[in-house]
């Protein structure tokens, strides 16, 4: 029973642990644009629930993704699990960079249609860019995060999600605010996923596919003797 729960924990804790320190960073940005005044606020209050939305979108094409790998795992399928991590992988990655172009152009008339604020909808047009570079890469960051959670390598996660959100992203956002105000905010984060996605992206890439499967199978091993 307690290698059981302990296979639970090793999976859960790291993961929550990269979860939620990503979501203090979220905090600590508005923490940031409220100090700038009432327009910065607002803006990026509207602008946080557009990522918010996205990180929804993202997650849950990551998760049916993992899911599919995760079962080809099981099965004992290392090319075929690979082969769907990969092009699952390749089309949220698609996904993301089309969305991130399409923000850059539908930002601006979002900004008309949200707020009748004529600063807001200047600070909507001046984060453009680096809202949706932003955008893009929690299209590749969210898969990653996933697909290496549900390969078990949630070490991984935990430690390149607080490092590059607090070690990196907070600080230059915080620097950067001071001169570029609310597009110093997105500079910090579009560099602490930017960094992000490509540590992951060598983690994920030197998978070990037979060892995965192996993994794989005495767990499955372990429950069928539990049950």
């Amino acid at each position: 029973m307690w290698s059981r729960w302990r296979t639970v924990i090793v999976l859960t804790l790291p993961a929550a642990a990269g979860g939620f320190m990503e979501q203090i960073q979220f905090s600590a940005c508005t923490v940031l644009a409220g100090r700038m005044g009432p327009v910065e606020s607002a803006a990026y209050s509207l602008l946080l629930n557009i990522v918010v939305l996205f990180f929804l979108i993202y997650m849950a094409m990551g998760e049916a993704t993992g899911i599919r790998m995760a079962q080809f795992l099981g099965d004992g399928s290392a090319d075929f699990a690979r082969f769907a991590a990969y092009i699952g992988f390749s089309v949220c990655a698609i996904i993301g960079a089309v969305v991130g172009i399409l923000a850059t152009d539908i930002l601006p008339p979002l900004g008309c249609l949200v707020s009748h604020d004529v600063e807001v909808r200047h600070e909507f047009l001046r984060c453009r860019w680096a809202f949706g570079i932003t955008i893009a890469g929690i299209g590749l960051l969210l898969p990653l995060v996933t697909l290496l959670t549900k390969q078990g390598r949630t070490l991984a996660v935990s430690v390149v999600i607080p490092l590059c959100c607090w070690c990196v992203g907070l600080p230059v956002s915080a620097m950067q605010s001071r001169a570029h105000g609310l597009l110093g905010i997105f500079e910090g984060l579009m560099t602490g996923y930017g960094l992000a996605v490509m540590l992951l992206l060598v983690v994920f890439l030197r998978s070990d596919w037979a060892a995965l499967v192996r993994t794989a199978s005495q767990r499955a091993e372990q429950v069928q003797e539990m049950a």
